[in-house]
């Protein structure tokens, strides 16, 4: 498990640090944004302190939206610009208002692929303990227009820690 302890650079900008042991015994001090260390689908958990580590034993969910004919999504017009999942992800939850996507609104939570985690939701990732993932959200065609799964953004999840820690307990 990679443990990324949280500081800030000379500008003043969060920056994540860890220690990486070289073949040949040193240690090497990495820095990283928090864009970097969230690559699609590796789970993070932020402490208290916003300091960020890899979480293997959580998996990223496979979040898909449907699209009608003509490649739209289906029920965000009509939900009041709810972002509408085909299945759910329970117990992970959108974390939603962070797009600024021409016609978004603060209900959705599906990114545009020039967007990266920073500003607004770097900060409120690393002020709320829990889990994090970012994960790729694709749209699926009705059979009869589509050939497969088509790419419509990403977007990050949460999920509470304190849900973790009660299905441990039960598993005991």
């Amino acid at each position: 498990m990679t443990t990324w302890t949280c500081g800030k650079n000379a500008l003043g900008n969060n920056r994540f640090y860890t220690t990486w042991d070289a073949s040949n015994g040193a240690q090497t001090l990495m820095e990283r944004s928090l864009n970097d260390v969230m690559e699609f689908d590796r789970v993070i958990h932020v402490d208290a302190a916003g300091n960020v580590s890899d979480d293997n034993e959580l998996y990223a969910p496979e979040v898909l939206v449907e699209l009608d004919a003509d490649g739209y999504m289906v029920g965000s017009d009509s939900r009041d610009g709810v972002d509408v999942l085909a299945m759910p992800v329970a117990p992970w939850v959108p974390m939603a208002g962070y797009t600024g996507q021409d016609r978004s609104t603060s209900k959705s939570w599906i990114m545009h692929s020039s967007e990266f985690i920073g500003g607004g939701l770097e900060r409120d990732i690393l002020a709320q303990p829990g889990y994090y993932v970012a994960v790729t959200v694709d749209g699926l065609a009705p059979d009869e227009y589509g050939d497969g799964d088509t790419l419509v953004g990403w977007a990050v999840l949460y999920q509470e820690a304190r849900l973790r820690t009660m299905r441990q307990e039960v598993l005991r």
